[in-house]
């Protein structure tokens, strides 16, 4: 992004090279920091306000980190989503309308679980109608409540994502699975 831009703004405009551009551009980010460090910290101690939604986040870390604790820690948040992976597979293995993106099951995530479609009326279609069908499918499901940005990876396949991560119960996404199938039947025809 931004960086990007004044590295293209620096070698170009200024005719310079790689690593010499990279070099000016770190040397005016430190001495940004270090001007924005001085004025920062003088006037932290003399009472003016931090930057309160950061101060938020870092309060939410905490809580969340408190209710990892309580619940058991990290070894019950991986069985959580272990868990969830496997009520997905439970449904893939009856599903014939999709499947799992990483056929080997040593390479799926357990937290971020990616399904593409292989529906053959689907697969025949245009990249365009492919991208239609999802958008109505998706809003669909957004439209009954069942379900929100699932939709897949912009670079894989024209599929599903599924947030499987410790936070998530597998009862909701034993609830999710049955719409999935219902709005799929649904686009279909």
């Amino acid at each position: 992004g931004y960086l990007s831009f004044l590295f293209f703004i620096l070698k170009e405009k200024n005719n310079i090279k790689k690593q010499s551009a990279i070099n000016k551009l770190n040397d005016y980010r430190m001495s940004k920091e270090k001007i924005y460090l001085r004025k920062f910290q003088s006037k932290i101690f003399n009472g003016s306000t931090i930057n309160t939604p950061s101060m938020l986040c870092i309060e939410d870390a905490i809580h969340s980190l408190k209710w990892v604790e309580s619940i058991g820690g990290a070894n019950t948040m991986i069985k959580r989503s272990l868990s969830n992976l496997q009520v997905i597979e439970k449904w893939e293995s009856k599903t014939n309308w999709i499947e799992f993106l990483a056929k080997n099951k040593d390479t799926r995530s357990s937290t971020s679980i990616c399904l593409k479609i292989i529906d053959p009326w689907f697969l025949q279609l245009s990249t365009d109608s492919k991208k239609e069908i999802l958008k109505s499918f998706f809003s669909l499901l957004e439209e009954k409540e069942a379900a929100y940005d699932i939709n897949h990876y912009p670079s894989a396949p024209p599929g599903i994502r599924i947030w499987g991560g410790g936070t998530v119960e597998s009862s909701n996404i034993e609830l999710l699975l049955p719409w999935l199938d219902w709005a799929w039947e649904y686009i279909e025809k």
